[in-house]
């Protein structure tokens, strides 16, 4: 069995009969039946299955392990994508702005309760949100200084939904395709696309390059509204793991599709659309090269590329540090407009996050690794939902008035729960969780008007566009290109 699932193994259940693995990853033992002779399943057989050093995600024989290296399907196709024109390893790994202390296990119990309430000392101070404490402020608060502009009613009203039903397209269901309208939606008030559904004014040229895309279905919807009046429209979507039910199956049968059943036939057009999909981890794609017309373009030379395209940058639910590498892979290219909706804060990682200069400078410059993996596991509290099993009401505020306590007698806890509780606040852990998420995010913009859209040329903010409802991770990072005012 492998050693990290023997590793501070709880104990097994009284009166179980099945398999003795505990699996770390689902909380619970396995529940295979045991082999004879043995507390263990086949998968799990002590010493005989170990997971393979290449790709953890299988495991393998250990006394395969010198064979399996070699024919592992991992490693083939890391091979492959290490001959690809836009590879360059790690071009796009170290965040940006000084490391710091990197130990992660220097915080107290005091410490840790200091930086929340830094957290909402900051946050009230940068988004003007007016009360005398930190105390008193309010989850709402902290999600209403952040302007909603949700702008999918137009597309929805206007052939969206048409034109994924006649091309078949799986777009996630209705949570997703209000989404992807919205976003859809901003790019239009970008300039990006026609400023309404439908409008025969369209952008002569476009390559619009999705990251971290996924099945692809944003950027499927948004260069199939762009091919419908643009002359030229070409999009990339770049993702590291193959998926199944991807935009790829819906390009290739477009032209299996006839325009006539389509209602409003202006709304989209997939036939003649350009489009590749490059499967590679964000670490090491060289964008410039992508943008360039497929040609190698050396690491760190900055240049205007191809400028008769409007090059659009988009990614929805970009998922932790995936959101960091993507804005760090654009530091070469001269981009017009960057749509990118952020997901899973609480994965992502300090050193690749892009914004460490911004929180050490608000927080101190003894901000760190540390300090940072509180900010992380802190952010995943806003997309909690109490159940009935939860305290609420006099019990929860009972509850507000019990201190920190010690882990086992060694670590203090820094749990969200307690950490709200000790200093009473209202906000709640769904609170605390958000202004952590819009404080990296915070990061994230400095990093994009410092160092990718430089010169004063973009207007740079974030905003929520679409509503909790829809998506607890509903906000989104933009940079717009500022018009040049007419003499």
């Amino acid at each position: 069995m492998m050693d990290e699932e023997c590793k501070e193994q709880p104990h097994v259940p009284e009166g179980w009969t099945r398999c003795h693995a505990y699996i770390e990853r689902k909380h619970r033992f396995c529940r295979q039946q045991k082999n004879p002779d043995s507390k263990f399943c086949g998968n799990h057989q002590e010493g005989h299955w170990i997971p393979c050093p290449i790709d953890p995600s299988h495991r393998i024989l250990k006394h395969q392990l010198e064979k399996h290296k070699k024919v592992c399907p991992k490693l083939r196709v890391e091979r492959e994508q290490e001959t690809k024109f836009y590879f360059s390893k790690g071009t796009n790994s170290g965040g940006c702005g000084e490391l710091g202390n990197e130990s992660t296990s220097r915080c107290t119990t005091e410490h840790a309760l200091i930086i929340a309430r830094k957290v909402l000392e900051i946050y009230q101070r940068m988004f003007g949100i007016e009360k005398k404490s930190i105390e008193d402020i309010l989850e709402e608060d902290i999600h209403a200084s952040l302007s909603m502009e949700d702008y999918s009613a137009a597309d929805l009203n206007s052939g969206l939904p048409e034109s994924v039903e006649h091309y078949r397209i799986r777009s996630g269901g209705p949570r997703h395709l209000q989404q992807q309208a919205s976003l859809v939606g901003h790019l239009r008030r970008s300039g990006a696309l026609p400023a309404t559904p439908n409008s025969k004014d369209g952008i002569e040229n476009i390559h619009i390059l999705e990251m971290g895309a996924g099945r692809g279905m944003l950027g499927l919807v948004a260069a199939g509204v762009a091919s419908a009046t643009a002359s030229k429209t070409n999009l990339t979507m770049v993702e590291r793991s193959g998926t199944r039910s991807k935009a790829d199956t819906v390009l290739r049968k477009a032209k299996e599709h006839t325009r006539e059943k389509i209602t409003r036939s202006n709304y989209m057009k997939l036939e003649n659309l350009q489009w590749n999909r490059i499967q590679c981890d964000l670490a090491h794609v060289n964008v410039p090269s992508l943008i360039n017309n497929n040609t190698e373009v050396p690491v760190g030379e900055k240049r205007k590329l191809q400028d008769d395209k409007l090059k659009v940058i988009i990614a929805k639910h970009l998922c932790g540090a995936g959101t960091d590498l993507a804005l760090k892979s654009l530091r070469d290219i001269d981009a017009d407009i960057c749509v990118m909706a952020t997901c899973c804060h609480g994965v992502c990682c300090w050193k690749d996050y892009v914004g460490r200069d911004f929180l050490m400078a608000h927080f101190g410059d003894d901000f760190s690794a540390s300090e940072f993996e509180l900010l992380r596991k802190w952010s995943a509290a806003s997309v909690a939902v109490l159940d009935n099993s939860n305290e609420t009401g006099k019990e929860a505020e009972h509850s507000a008035t019990q201190p920190l306590e010690e882990d086992n007698g060694k670590n203090m806890s820094f749990n969200v729960t307690a950490v709200v509780r000790t200093l009473r606040l209202k906000c709640g852990i769904q609170g605390l969780g958000r202004a952590c998420q819009r404080l990296l995010d915070a990061g994230r913009c400095d990093y994009m008007r410092k160092t990718i859209f430089v010169g004063g040329t973009h207007e740079v903010r974030m905003c929520h566009y679409v509503g909790r409802d829809v998506t607890p991770q509903n906000a989104v990072l933009l940079a717009t290109r500022k018009k040049k005012r007419e003499k």
